[in-house]
């Protein structure tokens, strides 16, 4: 395993939403934070990468 998947492991677990239990339909982050997260994980990681390095995704 690499250190980027890892990485990429952790921020899909700390910011996916709980199905079930009671802490349903929050994420950790959100539990930790206590913001809530407008967006879903995939259009969070995109924004991380994008502030980064502006030139990922071209």
């Amino acid at each position: 395993m690499t250190q980027e998947f890892l990485n990429l492991f952790a921020f899909y677990h700390n910011h996916r939403r709980y199905k079930s239990g009671k802490r349903k339909g929050k994420t950790p982050m959100e539990i930790l934070t206590k913001e809530e997260n407008q967006e879903d994980w995939l259009k969070l990681l995109s924004q991380f990468i994008s502030s980064k390095d502006s030139n990922f995704f071209i």
